[in-house]
């Protein structure tokens, strides 16, 4: 058996994926089943995330998906995001939190405003208002 060194051998025979020795720093390769696949960006790969009572995820592709919660005050819920969609806000909806039944009955929130940045919900006053916008 010959004695090579790993470092010495050129791309084709190398057993790592085709192009693993052009890869730039923090590309990852996908098979695609057929017995190939290509080389892309990690971050492409994998959903970031922030997971909290005010969170966010940002998808594969770039779909972002924003969600939290506002207490209205004086019938209006304002929320502005921690970090606004870099491009465009495409959607949100908004629901009513009740958390002790009165008995009573409400029309529920409504949204007011969307940008890129913030939203706003028409509500009861004191009405706890969960959201969701997506954009990206």
């Amino acid at each position: 058996m010959a004695d090579v060194q790993h470092s010495s051998l050129t791309d084709p025979e190398l057993h790592e994926p085709k192009g693993a020795s052009t890869a730039t720093s923090g590309e990852v390769f996908v098979a695609d089943g057929a017995g190939s696949g290509s080389w892309g960006n990690a971050g492409d790969i994998e959903a970031t995330k922030t997971l909290a009572n005010n969170g966010s995820t940002e998808l594969p592709g770039g779909l972002i998906i924003k969600f939290g919660q506002v207490t209205a005050s004086g019938g209006i819920g304002a929320v502005t995001f921690t970090d606004p969609f870099p491009n465009a806000a495409l959607s949100a909806t908004v629901s009513g939190f009740f958390p002790t039944d009165t008995g009573g009955t409400s029309s529920g929130p409504q949204l007011r405003t969307l940008t890129t940045s913030a939203l706003s919900i028409t509500s009861g006053s004191g009405v706890v208002c969960s959201w969701i916008a997506i954009g990206y």
